[in-house]
Parts: C-alpha cells; sequence; structure tokens
C-alpha cells in the first residue's frame, strides 16, 4: 500500500528561539510556516505582552495564535518585553512607554532585517492592544494592528441602555411591587443606576493599572493616521469588561466618522470574558484573527 502523501497543513510548524535587543536581552520564539512559500513572503505577526503575561499569552493564546498562523502562511515573533518572562530588564528608559516603545522598535527591527519579515502586524490584548497601537503609528512597517479589548473612551447611548436599562426595569418593578404592599415608594433609586461610575479594580482597569483610558479623539487621530497610509486594523472586544464595551457596533457608534472605510473591522464576542478563558470561545477568536489575516493580506498559494 502506497504511503498517503502528506499536506502542508499536517507538517509541524518550525520554531525556534530568538534573542535580540540591547545584549540579545530580548527573548521570543519565532514561529514558521511548515514550508517556505513562492514569491515574497507575507507580513508577519509580532505578539505583544499584555500586562506581566509573558510571550506564551494569557491561556496560551499566544503559542495558539502563532501556530495557526504559521500553517496558514504567515511567520510570527512572540517575545517578553523588558524584565517580564525571560527577557532581562537591561534597557535604560526613564518610563514604561519609553521602555516599552523601545523593546517593540527592537523588535520589529529583527522581525524586518533579521527575520525577513515584509512588514508587520502588531497584535496585543488590553495593555499589549495599546502598546502595538502606539507604535504602530510610529513605525511605518507596521501594516496592520490587531487590538483585543483595547480600552478607550467608547460609551453611547446605546452602551447606556445596555448597562443601565436592565437595573431600570430591575429597579422599577421592585418599587411597583413596593407600593403595591403599602410602601411609601419613597426610597431613592440606586445611585449606581445612573452614575458615571468608574472601572472597579482588578478588571484591568486603566485608572488603577499603567495605562490612562484612551479618549475618543485620540483613538481617532491614531486611526486615521494609520488607514492614511493603508494600514489594517482589527478591533476584537469581549463583553468581559462591562466598563468598557457591551454591544455589537458600538465602536462605530462612537466613532461614526470611521464607519465605511474597509480597512477598518471590528469583532464582538457578547458571550467571552476578557481573557477568553474557554476553549471555545478562544478558538473563535483566533480563527477570526486568521480569516482577517488571510483576506487582508493574502497568503502565496
Amino acid at each position: 500500500m502506497a504511503d498517503r502523501e502528506v499536506t502542508k497543513s499536517e507538517l509541524p510548524v518550525r520554531e525556534q528561539v530568538a534573542s535580540f535587543g540591547p545584549d540579545d536581552s530580548l527573548v521570543g520564539v519565532v514561529a514558521a510556516p511548515p514550508l517556505d512559500g513562492p514569491g515574497e513572503p507575507p507580513p508577519g505577526l509580532l505578539l505583544v505582552n499584555s500586562g506581566i503575561v509573558h510571550r506564551v499569552g494569557i491561556w496560551r493564546m499566544h503559542v495558539r495564535l502563532a501556530r495557526t498562523l504559521a500553517r496558514s502562511g504567515y511567520p510570527s515573533l512572540r517575545f517578553d518585553l523588558s524584565g517580564v518572562g525571560d527577557s532581562e530588564s537591561s534597557r535604560a528608559a526613564t518610563d514604561l512607554d519609553a521602555l516599552v516603545a523601545g523593546d517593540l522598535e527592537d523588535a520589529v527591527d529583527y522581525c524586518h532585517d533579521v527575520l525577513g519579515f515584509r512588514g508587520v502586524v502588531l497584535a496585543g490584548l488590553c495593555s499589549g492592544a495599546r502598546d502595538a497601537l502606539e507604535w504602530a503609528v510610529r513605525d511605518p512597517r507596521v501594516r496592520g494592528v490587531v487590538a483585543i479589548d483595547l480600552i478607550a473612551e467608547l460609551r453611547t447611548p446605546g452602551y447606556l441602555l445596555a448597562r443601565y436599562g436592565p437595573k431600570v426595569v430591575r429597579w422599577a418593578s421592585w418599587q411597583r411591587l413596593l407600593l403595591t404592599r403599602g410602601s411609601s415608594g419613597k426610597e431613592p433609586v440606586p445611585t449606581d443606576v445612573l452614575a458615571e461610575d468608574s472601572p472597579p479594580a482588578g478588571e484591568g482597569s486603566p485608572r488603577l493599572g499603567i495605562r490612562n483610558t484612551l479618549t475618543r479623539e485620540e483613538l481617532e487621530k491614531k486611526i486615521r493616521a494609520l488607514l492614511n497610509r493603508d494600514a489594517r486594523l482589527l478591533f476584537v472586544y469581549s463583553a468581559g469588561l462591562e466598563f468598557n464595551y457591551l454591544y455589537r457596533g458600538q465602536f462605530h457608534h462612537a466613532l461614526p466618522g470611521l464607519s465605511g472605510d474597509s480597512r477598518l473591522r471590528t469583532e464582538f464576542f457578547p458571550e467571552a470574558d476578557h481573557t477568553f478563558s474557554a476553549a471555545g470561545h478562544q478558538a473563535e477568536l483566533i480563527g477570526s484573527v486568521a480569516r482577517w489575516m488571510c483576506a487582508s493580506f493574502p497568503p502565496n498559494p
């Protein structure tokens, strides 16, 4: 019986450790497609840490995403920022923003000059999304951004209705019940129903963490700067951060001037939590990013 021919998708992804930056202090893993394709290679993916989570990503998301994209023909680098995971904190930087910017510049240099990526797509979750977006605006070699649960001022009337409407309905129901039982009905509406509350601690609050919340104006300015150089953008949101995002279409309702541009795509996962901890939700997220990559930067056949 003749041996069955092994398909490209069944071949193992080629992975190797990489070190670069000041004194090779930054450490990462390169994931390359099983076989080199013909012609010019497509852009590669550069995965950015979320907070202090090292290069595997939360729930190993970066590993699974990198390997999925490699099987579709896209190389990637997942690495640790200075002082995270295996990367040493050897860079002299005046503040966190300067530290991250220096690391990302070195990582893009490595992808472009050593690995031979023809352009880079930056991807990250939460603070990683913010860092990716900030550096993308500064570096013309960045051809795209995947920003997952980026925290920004995106509240709209639809957001307020989605968040507080059910509370108002529940309070009205209790009030009617109390009135029918002889209550004076003078108890005030709970303040959390109408208050412009701050993000709670422990949920990635930008006010308590390492990043300030992006204003709507700042976000739109950065997006327009990227679109002006023909970059491709994917903004993915879960409903896991209640203070941030709650319904499909919220992004374009908050930034109506950007609606209709095919280079800007949004996805919403209403059942997922902020870290996409459920295996099914993470698989859907990875599939969505892979499809976007293939549509935005078609791989060689």
